[in-house]
């Protein structure tokens, strides 16, 4: 009956209780932060790849029937292909696997990895289509001396736009792109090969050697054409931050890095080159192409239309591209954060992020218990008369104890219930996206919520034990003489 009494004594007090439910609150909250979600995989976020690219939508040049080894309906044949590298897409950064196992493409019929310029403007004028972005690459092969001799190795290269240069910028160097016009600038992350030269001062020569734009259309390396550029820098373009709790608890991030091979050429540069390899012509084959949509929303039936207006092609999600990265780990590289952090297959893709050490999440503990200890111990002398009357009632001091404990077990029920669950709601909907079982998740719950409201309900009474006892001292008979 007393224990019910103090479930009833919280909801008349609620109000003056109001400043003790929040702190408890902001308890539960940075201790599922810091407890409850270090098991689970953090946050994973793409924000760079569209900005890198331009767009929300990857073209590719030709339509692919997937990676099977017959034809179901058994109307059509297919036969196996495998796609030459030829550096000018970034198909094969994206899909290496077409390179690596083949691809099935109708019989007869060769893929090509151009797009014909009507095409282009069909794309630009298709409803839901905010702008389409094109961006010209060329295979080359960088000749240079390395650390053990001569060497040649493949590279891309493209123009270094003004999006490049803000993802890229090192405030820490101011004359990064004092060579934009004429320099050459490598991906920092792709220096990752030993026999690749590893240039150390700006206004060093690189030399290039650059394919040939024969008649039919096609880029070929057999007549290569020699070019010289000053080297510029190295950039580094960011893929995604992922963030991971270290042995002590606190919180530890770490920015990808794209790892494929390409360089960026400046402006004049660029020009120069394209009238090497076109001999004049100044017409590059359009191989990179890029939409951006108006409005995000519209993404996937944008999509599922321009599929169907253009058979020929296909168009891919870059989110998908984003969780394909996520999946493999290609096109990235991470320097500190551990590897079951990055590339755990079955891991959730999205979670919580971890944005609290464990030691500031007890001190909000501490703070909110101490906070509950003085609202208990300011309502002993306002409530002196009621328990005056209870104990002249017959009530015992054990009745009054479980009184006063029952109004701090449901104040710390009230406030860790508010802060953990809003918050591991959103962890249970991205572990089930990622693909966990509903069962273990909401089992695997259950436990968190019954640590987080153990340890605050062990310090909230803690701290409240003093003025409970208090409140149970009160005598009937002093009660009344005051009166």
């Amino acid at each position: 009956m007393f224990f019910r009494l103090g479930i009833l004594n919280v909801q008349r007090q609620l109000a003056r209780s109001t400043l003790v439910v929040v702190a408890l609150a902001m308890a539960a909250i940075s201790l599922t932060n810091s407890i409850a979600l270090q098991e689970i995989p953090p946050l994973r976020i793409a924000p760079f790849l569209n900005r890198f690219t331009g767009g929300h939508i990857l073209v590719i040049p030709f339509r692919w029937a997937g990676q099977q080894l017959s034809d179901v309906t058994g109307s059509l044949q297919f036969e196996p292909t495998s796609l030459i590298a030829s550096g000018s897409s970034w198909l094969d950064w994206f899909y290496p696997q077409f390179y690596e196992q083949g691809f099935w493409v109708p019989l007869g019929e060769t893929p090509t990895e151009f797009i014909d310029a009507d095409v282009l403007a069909g794309l630009t004028a298709f409803p839901g289509v905010e702008a389409v972005v094109t961006v010209p690459m060329l295979p080359a092969v960088v000749y240079a001396i390395g650390p053990n001799g001569e060497v040649a190795y493949p590279i891309r290269i493209a123009p270094l736009t003004e999006e490049i240069r803000q993802l890229t910028a090192d405030s820490k160097q101011s004359n990064q792109f004092a060579l934009a016009a004429r320099g050459i600038y490598f991906n920092q992350a792709a220096q990752v090969l030993r026999e690749k030269p590893k240039y150390e001062r700006p206004g060093v020569e690189v030399e290039l050697l650059l394919p040939q734009l024969d008649d039919g259309g096609k880029l070929g390396i057999t007549a290569a054409t020699k070019y010289t550029v000053p080297f510029g820098a190295y950039l580094q373009v960011p893929t995604r931050e992922v963030t991971w709790m270290d042995s002590l608890g606190g919180t530890l991030t770490e920015v990808g890095r794209l790892i494929a091979d390409i360089a960026w050429i400046g402006e004049n540069s660029w020009r120069e080159i394209v009238a090497l390899v076109t001999g004049g012509n100044d017409s590059l084959p359009i191989g990179n192409v890029v939409l951006r949509v108006e409005d995000l929303q519209v993404l996937e039936p944008t999509i599922a239309k321009l599929s169907k207006a253009y058979p020929d092609l296909t168009f891919v999600s870059l989110g998908e591209v984003e969780e394909r990265i996520f999946h493999t780990g290609h096109l990235e590289q991470f320097t500190q954060a551990p590897r079951v952090v990055w590339k755990q297959e079955g891991q959730p893709r999205l979670t919580v992020p971890i944005s609290f050490s464990r030691i500031f999440s007890y001190l909000l503990v501490l703070i909110a218990a101490i906070l509950l200890g003085g609202h208990m111990l300011t309502g002993v002398a306002a409530r002196n008369q009621e328990i005056g009357t209870l104990r002249a009632l017959g009530a015992r001091r054990r009745d009054i104890l479980v009184l006063g404990v029952s109004e701090t077990v449901a104040l710390t029920v009230i406030g860790s219930t508010l802060g953990f669950f809003p918050l591991r709601l959103f962890g249970v909907i991205m572990q089930l996206r990622g693909g966990q079982a509903f069962l273990p998740v909401f089992i695997g719950v259950l436990k968190e919520y019954m640590q987080i409201s153990g340890l605050t309900l062990a310090a909230a009474l803690l701290f409240s034990l003093l003025p409970v006892w208090r409140l149970a001292s009160v005598a009937p008979m002093e009660v009344l003489r005051n009166e």
